[in-house]
């Protein structure tokens, strides 16, 4: 899912569910601001579940589409 929030601001949001299976769940916001030119600052968390053993990651950097 993406959503563009104010003119060069987009944000997107995700969730998975595999625990039924043996799997995973995890879910996740991201968030990126148009630098202009190809370039974005673009940043998210995720938070993921395995049975035993829960794990949040962050990410944050710069984007370039040429």
């Amino acid at each position: 899912m993406c959503l563009t929030v104010i003119g060069s601001i987009s944000s997107n949001a995700y969730h998975t569910d595999d625990s039924a299976l043996g799997g995973t769940a995890a879910y996740g916001l991201g968030a990126a601001y148009d630098l202009g030119g190809g370039a974005q600052v673009a940043g998210g968390v995720a938070r993921t579940k395995v049975v035993g053993r829960d794990s949040t990651t962050y990410d944050l950097g710069v984007k370039f589409s040429f």
